[in-house]
């Protein structure tokens, strides 16, 4: 890929990534009233995906360069 040689992660196996972060995010959630996360493109978008797939509503969402998401759970 790019001519970087070696193993990487398939895109299936960061979707996958992504929803794991997203269940750990959850357990997080429910011992904390507020939690921040800092992360890459691809991947916040993938944990946002299924954070809303799981229910938690999408309340700001912002594309700059240091944009921020937010969302709630139900």
């Amino acid at each position: 890929m790019l001519g970087y040689k070696g193993s990487f992660e398939t895109f299936k196996q960061a979707k996958h990534r992504a929803e794991l972060a997203a269940v750990k995010l959850i357990e997080i959630a429910e011992k904390q009233e507020q939690l921040v996360l800092f992360g890459h493109g691809y991947m916040n978008r993938y944990i946002r995906k299924s954070l809303i797939d799981q229910g938690w509503v999408l309340t700001c969402k912002s594309n700059a360069y240091w944009g921020v998401t937010r969302l709630e759970s139900k």
